[in-house]
């Protein structure tokens, strides 16, 4: 069975990386601030979700393609925001073309609630929890810790 995944961000990059998933054949489940992009690929076959606590929780991967940093900051930590449907061995990319990531995302993921759960991260922005984790990484993230 092909890994579920979830996209959330369905503007002008992320509406078409999305609908090229759907075609793939993955099983989809879309969130979106304006409801028309959720509507049109859920016309096509994707699931549509109220919130990016619902993407994670019916996902093995979670895609991010946001307009900027408070966006991805207030999908990943906010209220209902991915970190509260993660599980352990799910997958976080953000694809968002935006400056590193803020620090409170970065203290959530490398300090806090996710981390305890397995969680890792790496400079890509690529995240993998679970004990046997696969893990792409363009460069250490933080220098001043020991390599996660």
């Amino acid at each position: 069975m092909a890994e579920r995944i979830g996209f959330i961000g369905l503007g002008l990059m992320g509406r078409p990386m999305a609908h090229h998933l759907l075609t793939a054949g993955y099983p989809l489940t879309v969130f979106n601030r304006s409801r028309p992009a959720i509507d049109e690929l859920a016309s096509a076959g994707a699931r549509a979700a109220h919130s990016p606590r619902e993407v994670a929780e019916q996902s093995d991967i979670v895609i991010t393609m946001l307009p900027d940093g408070p966006d991805v900051e207030a999908v990943v930590t906010g209220t209902a925001g991915v970190r509260e449907g993660v599980r352990k061995g799910m997958l976080f990319i953000d694809m968002s073309t935006i400056s590193p990531l803020s620090r409170e995302v970065r203290h959530a993921l490398h300090h806090g609630w996710w981390k305890r759960r397995g969680f890792r991260t790496s400079a890509t922005h690529l995240f993998r929890s679970g004990q046997n984790a696969h893990l792409l990484r363009s460069g250490r993230l933080w220098p001043d810790r020991e390599s996660l």
